[in-house]
């Protein structure tokens, strides 16, 4: 895409690019010398930094994500990808929606409000979730990329297989919009502590069993009579 394509379609996540540079100015004589950049499963911050790296990094590394998705097409030696599909506009949109939101609820723990960090981090990944779920299925978006190394689930499987790299992220999306929404219950009714544990085990499953779905597509085909066209 040239210049002018690319904030005529990409203006949208421009701005979300540009929304922390934009509100930093305001707040920077607020912040302290260091600042909090890591916390502990408590929600706790056990780790800290200069106020320019620790405040600018994730806006840094969300204009530098949103880079990388753009060229993504250029580095595929297979130009199976492009940078005007839908999948990758769409993901191109949501990850800088993603960063801003971290970086704006670590912000306001950095500006020493009472915040309780633990709590929201693992609510705004569910969320996450939930849209490239949603994504993998609705408008058939994955459907529109065939199997590539960069975007999507990619196993050995998924990448050598067009049908099992469809029939995976069919599976996953039901999956991931299942877990998420269960998440998003047990966010309201559970306590912070146990939530934590509930979704690093909701995200390993998500991670696990797409995989394990792909090899046992694999299998089954790969132990089928060569004349048996059946699915």
């Amino acid at each position: 895409m040239n210049l002018t394509e690319t904030l005529k379609k990409e203006w949208a996540a421009l701005l979300l690019l540009a929304l922390p540079f934009g509100v930093l100015p305001f707040v920077w004589g607020q912040l302290p010398d260091r600042v909090p950049n890591h916390w502990n499963i408590r929600g706790e911050a056990d780790g800290y930094a200069g106020k320019t790296f620790g405040v600018l990094l994730l806006p840094l590394l969300n204009v530098g994500l949103y880079l990388l998705l753009l060229v993504v097409p250029a580095m595929d030696p297979k130009h199976k990808v492009s940078s005007r599909q839908k999948p990758l506009r769409a993901f191109r949109f949501f990850m800088p929606l993603f960063m801003d939101a971290i970086f704006f609820v670590t912000l306001f723990q950095q500006l020493g409000y009472a915040f309780d960090i633990g709590r929201f981090i693992p609510l705004i990944v569910v969320f996450l979730l939930l849209v490239i779920g949603n994504l993998l299925v609705i408008g058939n978006y994955m459907s529109a990329l065939r199997p590539n190394y960069f975007i999507g689930i990619r196993t050995p499987w998924t990448l050598e297989d067009p049908e099992n790299w469809q029939k995976t992220h069919r599976m996953a999306s039901k999956l991931w919009v299942g877990l998420s929404l269960l998440l998003l219950l047990l966010w309201v009714v559970v306590p912070p502590q146990t939530f934590t544990y509930l979704f690093f085990g909701g995200v390993l499953i998500m991670a696990l069993v797409p995989l394990a779905y792909s090899f046992l597509l694999f299998l089954r085909k790969d132990r089928r009579p060569s004349g048996d066209a059946s699915s």
